[in-house]
């Protein structure tokens, strides 16, 4: 399969909108950026992302202008919001997430240069999954079988699957995937994994997951799960560990691609660009919760420890 489809995917509306860039950017006119997420609005665009810009002389209210749709966290929602963005003819479009990255490129297949209007950043999440099987391994020398959360509606889920499913027997693990439809039904299905007698569990960076992460963090204590999620700011709501790549530094990157963009750069002619730098995190106040003591060689590898 195409890495494209797994990215952070900065989106042209349309072949010809680096030409239009530009154009408009000689002529000092005021450039309209679409920001799409599976998220919640407002809290769409990230610092980080915001200041790169600015320092690269874009500065919202000024010579920018953000046009935002967000999914409230229901992956569902997402391709009806980048067919909006992908019609407005906006500058550029940029997607914070897997999820706003597939369902713009499905978006824009119709086009009349399909691919070539694409580049972004890959979060490589096939390897990083191993990588998160490899701590739990670390943490739980005799797990074998792991519980993970799915949401059905989640389209790039469906087609990293295969994926995920060789990274576990790669790691003589059993995957128990268990559905998740609706944010209602989080705690039946944590209860559900807990019942079979789940090791460990493992929470990937689905919207809907996010959104839920102080539910689920509370819940991985009751049910004595010991978890590894991919965000760092799951840890900080009370995920046991999470591993990743660092946030702010890969906001960065996308808005020094949609810098270049602006200025003139056809999308298809950049790079995929892949995170720089990667973060792990032990909240270790949940370890204390859950009974556990996190090993030597974890705790000195770990980035940051949570007190």
């Amino acid at each position: 399969m195409d890495r494209r489809a797994f990215i952070r995917a900065l989106t042209a509306s349309a072949f010809a909108t680096a030409s239009r860039a530009a154009t408009a950017q000689q002529a000092g006119g005021v450039r309209h950026v679409g920001v799409l997420t599976a998220g919640v609005l407002p809290r769409i665009i990230p610092a980080a992302f915001v200041d790169e810009l600015r320092e690269r002389g874009w500065v919202e209210g000024q010579n920018l202008v953000f046009d935002r749709r967000g999914g409230d966290g229901r992956s569902e929602r997402v391709p009806a919001l980048a067919a909006e963005l992908v019609q407005m003819k906006v500058d550029v479009i940029v997607s914070f997430g897997a999820v706003a990255g597939v369902a713009l490129r499905d978006a824009t297949t119709n086009l009349s240069h399909p691919g070539g209007n694409i580049t972004g950043l890959s979060l490589i999440a096939p390897e990083l999954a191993a990588k998160r099987l490899e701590l739990i391994r670390e943490l739980l020398p005799k797990a074998t079988l792991i519980g993970e959360l799915v949401d059905p509606a989640n389209t790039y889920w469906q087609r990293v699957r295969p994926d995920y499913e060789q990274a576990f027997r790669a790691m003589r693990m059993q995957p128990l995937f268990v559905e998740v439809a609706n944010p209602g039904d989080i705690a039946k299905a944590m209860a559900q994994i807990a019942g079979r007698r789940a090791d460990a569990l493992i929470v990937r960076g689905d919207p809907m997951f996010y959104a839920n992460r102080e539910q689920i963090g509370r819940l991985a204590v009751q049910h004595s799960l010991p978890t590894v999620a991919e965000d760092r700011r799951n840890a900080e709501a009370g995920t046991l560990m999470s591993y990743g790549p660092n946030i702010p530094a890969t906001d960065r990157i996308l808005a020094s691609y949609i810098d270049r963009i602006l200025r003139g750069a056809k999308p298809g002619d950049l790079a995929i660009a892949q995170p720089i730098r990667f973060e792990f995190v032990i909240n270790m106040k949940t370890a204390k919760a859950l009974g556990l003591t996190i090993p030597q060689l974890l705790l000195l590898r770990a980035d940051e420890l949570i007190q």
